[in-house]
């Protein structure tokens, strides 16, 4: 009889298990940019947007970041080759949800909107990075709680890519996804 309800209970199981993770709460960052205009010995601000995509809200939502910068890629090189993994550091490992943190509400997948400032003591934004042969970038991770174990982490990261705007030929940043550094539990 055991040998029957086996395989029905572990199918019951991966069912269960699969409807918890499609409507628990599920933050995902999807973009990031600074707030105003990058100098040297200036404060910095970087906004990310994120959004709840779920069904249940985010309960006790706090977040970490790193900063650093990497090398621009020669040409015919890859990102991979100027950014190996060990140069992010383990930035949901350091901290938890917080009981009194705000809560997330869904649904969306840019609904919000988190935003961090820094200086010099945070990170140093150098002359390499303004005339664009290394770039900035933002490792990131936001926990939370839902109504049910386990409390769950979305790690980010955004490199910030130089470019001129075609219409006031002004310096302005780009985001995109690091080769690492963003994943979910």
């Amino acid at each position: 009889m055991k040998q029957v309800y086996k395989p029905i209970k572990e199918q019951a199981d991966i069912t269960r298990d699969a409807m918890i993770a499609s409507s628990r709460a599920w933050l995902a960052p999807r973009n990031a940019f600074f707030t105003k205009e990058l100098g040297l010995n200036q404060p910095w601000s970087i906004t990310v947007i994120y959004g709840n995509v779920a069904k249940e809200p985010a309960l006790g939502f706090a977040a970490q970041e790193d900063f650093g910068s990497v090398d621009i890629p020669k040409l015919n090189e890859s990102w991979f080759s100027v950014f190996p993994k060990s140069t992010l550091g383990d930035v949901c490992g350091r901290f938890n949800a917080s009981d009194g943190g705000l809560t997330i509400y869904p649904p969306g997948p840019s609904d919000h909107s988190y935003s961090v400032s820094g200086d010099r003591s945070t990170f140093d934004v150098t002359t390499e990075i303004l005339q664009g042969t290394r770039v900035m970038f933002m490792h990131g991770c936001f926990a939370y709680k839902t109504v049910g174990p386990p409390p769950h982490k979305s790690e980010y990261c955004f490199l910030f890519l130089p470019d001129i705007d075609p219409k006031t030929r002004q310096k302005t940043y780009r985001s995109i996804s690091c080769m690492y550094g963003n994943n979910a539990t």
